[in-house]
């Protein structure tokens, strides 16, 4: 079975306008989630607020936002954004 077959990895070169523009949308109403999150119910005592909504949301609320027991940055971060560069760099090599 040729794994291109069942999926070319050209498609996320070809669609990668619609991917980042999807993954931007996402990023926004996430951060806006942690940042109610953060001034509603924080998961430890390091988080704080200095007052600015807009600094809060760019700084952020908590050093490591949790939920549900879950730690959010290390999941966006590692899981996430580290996978894509890699999916990515394979992908755009693959159409090139």
């Amino acid at each position: 079975l040729d794994l291109t077959q069942a999926f070319n990895p050209a498609t996320i070169y070809d669609k990668f306008g619609n991917i980042l523009s999807s993954m931007n949308v996402f990023a926004w109403c996430f951060c806006l989630g942690l940042l109610v999150k953060g001034h509603v119910a924080p998961s430890s005592s390091d988080s704080g607020t200095n007052g600015s909504w807009i600094t809060d949301f760019y700084w952020g609320m908590e050093l490591y936002p949790r939920v549900l027991g879950w730690d959010v940055k290390m999941f966006t971060n590692c899981r996430c954004g580290m996978m894509f560069w890699a999916v990515a760099i394979v992908a755009f090599c693959y159409k090139n």
